[in-house]
């Protein structure tokens, strides 16, 4: 009887522990949606290295968190730092750490999430702006920005009109009539 037992119990087609990790290695890390994927958290644990930053990204509302690396070869690549206590949107791949087991996701790119996102988005459409030159003081594009006073004036030299530029908040009055005639 038990030896019966002895045979149900351990079968033949265990796996060793390495076995078992090369195999969920392999399942992870050839996953198509796991080689690059986008996660949201807040990041927690934030501590640098010689070889890089290792933080954790934890999701509060679900009780979640997963392990991070950005190598140093990719810092200096990043849009903005991993800080703790700060929300971000990471790009990167899940790989697995055979010797402890554990999977992390190594990152590429970290974009700020909720407010700082809108910031950076900010940023990003200003700087698109003034590549195209709209931001230019001596731009005819727009004149509600720094500097729009200083438009209007070369614009109304150009057409013959007089400006006293002392006029304060009439001016942008006087500009919006003057360019819509």
């Amino acid at each position: 009887m038990t030896s019966y037992l002895s045979d149900l119990l351990v079968p033949d087609t265990a796996l060793s522990v390495a076995g078992l990790t090369i195999y969920i290695q392999a399942l992870l890390e050839q996953d198509t949606q796991l080689r690059q994927v986008w996660v949201t958290g807040e990041v927690s644990s934030a501590t640098q290295y010689r070889s890089g930053l290792f933080f954790t990204l934890q999701d509060p509302a679900e009780k979640a968190a997963i392990s991070c690396v950005v190598w140093n070869s990719q810092i200096d690549r990043l849009a903005t730092l991993p800080t703790q206590g700060e929300q971000f949107i990471l790009l990167g791949r899940i790989q697995v750490h055979l010797q402890r087991g554990q999977y992390q996701l190594i990152v590429w790119q970290v974009l700020p999430a909720g407010e700082g996102l809108r910031a950076l988005r900010y940023r990003q459409l200003r700087h698109r702006l003034e590549a195209e030159g709209l931001f230019d003081h001596g731009s005819r594009h727009c004149p509600f920005i720094l500097g729009w006073w200083q438009w209007s004036l070369r614009l109304k030299q150009r057409r013959g009109a007089t400006f006293n530029e002392r006029c304060g908040d009439g001016i942008q009055v006087y500009v919006c009539c003057f360019l819509q005639r």
